[in-house]
Parts: C-alpha cells; structure tokens; sequence
C-alpha cells in the first residue's frame, strides 16, 4: 500500500461511517417507491421516476443526497486512476446506504452517480425524455 492509499481508505471507512449513523436518506415509506423506479427497464423511465422522487423528499434529505451522489460522482470522474467506476462506488456504498445489496439499489446508486448533474442541478421543471441519453 502506497503512503496516501491509507489516508484514503481511513477518510472511505469515515465517510461510511457517518452515513451509516444518520437517519435514511430515502425515508422508509418512499424506498419501494425508489426500488420500483429502478427497476425499469429503460434508462430515461428511470431518470424521469427519480426526478419526480427527488421532488417528494424532505428538503434536508435532498440536499445531503445531493452532496452525497456530487462527491460520489467527482471520484468516478478520475476512475481511469483510482478504479472507482459509478458501478463500483455503487456495490461498495449500498449496503451503508441502504443496508441491504439489492441489484435495484445498485443500479438506482450508479444511475444517481452518472446522473448527478440532470437529476441534482438542473432546473426543477421536468426534463424531456430526448435530453436523457442512454449510456
């Protein structure tokens, strides 16, 4: 291990850590609402259901998600480097988001990662489906 790969992995485990300890980001009478929305076969289904989502959350809620999947999205965007791809930061963050590793969950985590920007910065009013682009 490299001098920095610890610093790293210590900050990693803290930030897990802290998000554990806090109460759910999705509240619990929401999450299978969340779990159906990514469940949808086509990717700007998905991306529409969670824009109509994100507008049902408590604002608290929204803003740390938002912080969240922003910091999330920043360390995928090096992942030619440090290895973390969305997919990956998702199967790694699943279980201390949700405690649970559903594949619905996974595939919601890396949508909201590569997705940051339209479903977390951009205008409130909804987005056409031509505008969502399939990867």
């Amino acid at each position: 291990m490299e001098d920095n790969e610890q610093g790293i992995l210590d900050v990693g485990s803290a930030l897990k850590k802290y998000v554990r300890l806090q109460p759910p980001l999705l509240p619990p009478k929401q999450r299978e609402l969340w779990v159906k929305a990514a469940a949808q076969p086509e990717e700007p289904a998905r991306v529409a259901s969670y824009r109509r989502l994100l507008r049902q959350l408590p604002v608290d809620n929204k803003a740390t998600l938002g912080a969240l999947i922003g910091h999330l999205y920043m360390i995928q965007m090096f992942s030619s480097q440090n290895r973390m791809t969305a997919q990956n930061l998702a199967l790694v963050l699943v279980p201390t988001l949700f405690q649970d590793h559903h594949g619905d969950l996974v595939r919601l985590t890396r949508d909201l990662i590569i997705h940051h920007a339209l479903l977390f910065l951009s205008p409130e009013e909804e987005v056409e489906e031509e505008q969502i682009t399939a990867l």
